[in-house]
């Protein structure tokens, strides 16, 4: 009887054991079934379409840039420097006046120095005199050679001198060297000048320069005659156009940079 029992409860264990399997089946497949869903869903849901706009492809240019910030300059500026001293009688140009090269920007009293090379004309006219007299002398025979020849040196010596007071005289015209501008006046009128001191400043606004220095590793990449794009802070949204003009073979070993002109 006991091994009935334990036959009997063997069989149902085994069909609990079934059923149960079964069922464990169907709900892992529901399961997937419900984790499939919203999938689904998703799929079915309309997307926006998203615009495009297409064109022909073109040949164009493919640019390496390099941009950096440097100072702009006048390319030539120049002191006028007194070179002869006296009281400044006329000044005829002021800051912001265009000039030409040799124009008077200034003049100097030149009394003493007008008395100075009326003097010297006379000596020198006195010489031409005497030797013009003591060559007819010469060619008769009825002066020594050496004599001749010492006259000659005195009239070169007086010759030159008058040359130094006419040019001295000169210097109380006050000349620009340059073509440009009057940037800076230093001087008023009725002043004392010496030798040396400076009068005016002349900038020559043509061309304009930027000096700037470059990282070694952009050698190969720049050359003169390249084109350059210029941004200037004081005229925001104008933009202008220069070139490379120079480019220095040195590179700077504290810097490891090289200088380019533009």
């Amino acid at each position: 009887m006991g091994s009935g029992f334990g036959a009997v409860h063997k069989g149902e264990f085994m069909k609990l054991h079934r059923i149960s399997a079964a069922t464990f089946a169907c709900a892992f497949l529901l399961s997937a079934c419900q984790q499939g869903d919203p999938a689904e869903e998703k799929e079915d849901e309309e997307v926006a379409p998203i615009p495009v706009e297409t064109s022909k492809p073109i040949r164009g240019d493919v640019l390496a840039v390099y941009s950096g910030t440097a100072p702009i300059e006048a390319f030539a500026e120049a002191d006028v420097i007194a070179k002869v001293e006296g009281e400044i009688r006329e000044v005829l140009v002021e800051e912001g006046d265009a000039v030409e090269q040799r124009q008077v920007l200034a003049r100097l009293d030149g009394d003493r120095l007008r008395l100075e090379l009326n003097e010297s004309r006379a000596r020198l006219n006195k010489m031409q005199r005497e030797f013009e007299r003591n060559k007819e002398l010469s060619e008769k025979g009825l002066l020594s050679e050496g004599d001749f020849e010492k006259i000659r040196y005195d009239l070169e010596a007086l010759q030159a001198a008058f040359n130094l007071a006419s040019l001295e005289l000169d210097y109380t015209q006050i000349r620009a060297p340059i073509p440009g501008v009057v940037s800076e006046r230093y001087i008023k009128l009725g002043n004392t000048i010496r030798v040396g001191e400076p009068m005016f400043r002349v900038t020559s606004f043509i061309p304009l320069v930027a000096y700037m220095h470059i990282p070694e590793r952009e050698f190969r990449q720049i050359s003169a005659g390249q084109p350059v794009a210029i941004d200037i802070d004081a005229l925001e949204g104008i933009e202008f156009f220069a070139a490379v003009t120079r480019v220095s073979p040195i590179v700077d070993p504290g810097t490891g940079t090289f200088k380019i002109t533009i």
